[in-house]
């Protein structure tokens, strides 16, 4: 099991009567950071809730459910093929 993070994300959503940017500090700062595990044995990429710096910004609509600078967490698991051996240095 390997751990580590993925940065400089930035995820913009747009659809009917909601519109938003999930990133870290700011709306066009482009820093958001994610944890992630990473099993070699089944390749699967996951997610982690929690050790990230995620926030909504630039909400428009939606229904009031989220807002600005509102913290925001992603949670998913990828299957990475071929499957990747991570070492250590």
């Amino acid at each position: 099991m390997a751990r580590g993070t993925i940065s400089h994300l930035e995820l913009a959503f747009s659809g009917p009567g909601c519109s938003a940017v999930i990133n870290g500090t700011g709306g066009a700062a482009a820093d958001g950071v994610v944890a992630v595990s990473y099993a070699d044995k089944t390749g699967k990429l996951t997610i982690l809730q929690a050790g990230g710096n995620l926030h909504w910004y630039h909400v428009k609509g939606c229904a009031g459910l989220v807002a600005d600078a509102d913290n925001a967490t992603l949670s998913t698991a990828y299957t990475i093929s071929p499957p990747q051996f991570i070492t250590s240095p």
